[in-house]
């Protein structure tokens, strides 16, 4: 066609495009590190998993993520919830990973300790960097020593102040946290 140029290779590397431009060659591979700490109650936050199997069901709970290509970097809680500090690829969503460890330990526990166990619908998530990921690990091994300060409704509280979510009373949802580092341009405050 008159007045197009053709495609030329480039000798190095990446490409030119029409009109002599440089362009660097596309990632070849996908590499994602995704650390995500996952805390989620037992049914009406009841101490339903005694002492003596807490370990048999975050073992467990790690053989499910493992089975689904997730990385359990540690499991840990208490009688009545469970914190889960995970590593998760890029084709598993955060809530189908929950999911899966949660219906397949629920299963599990009937099965073999308390027939009508179950875990509170939902979950909370979030996210942790490299460099915070020693202290959650250290968090969730030292469950015991933080429960004898607070309670679970307390800490999950806790948890949802310092991250910016409220929890919208009645609607059982959460919007975010309407806290002053969000207000402090008006641009971006929350509406409600």
């Amino acid at each position: 066609m008159p007045g197009m140029r053709p495609y030329i290779p480039s000798p190095g590397k990446g490409r030119h495009l029409r009109g002599g431009l440089e362009c660097p060659s596309r990632m070849r591979h996908t590499h994602i590190r995704v650390f995500v700490h996952i805390v989620f109650s037992t049914k009406n936050r009841r101490n339903t998993i005694r002492e003596g199997f807490r370990q048999r069901l975050w073992s467990y709970m790690g053989g499910i993520a493992r089975a689904n290509k997730l990385h359990a970097i540690i499991i840990g809680g208490m009688g009545d919830h469970a914190h889960l500090l995970l590593a998760i690829p890029s084709t598993i969503a955060i809530g189908r990973a929950v999911q899966m460890i949660k219906m397949g330990s629920s299963t599990w526990v009937r099965e073999n300790e308390y027939k009508l166990f179950q875990w509170q619908e939902g979950f909370a998530a979030f996210s942790v960097s490299q460099s915070n990921l020693e202290k959650v690990k250290e968090y969730v091994c030292d469950q015991e020593r933080h429960h004898r300060k607070m309670s679970f409704a307390e800490e999950w509280n806790a948890f949802l102040q310092k991250h910016g979510i409220s929890l919208t009373r009645g609607e059982g949802q959460y919007r975010p946290y309407r806290g002053s580092y969000l207000n402090a341009d008006p641009r971006h405050r929350v509406p409600g």
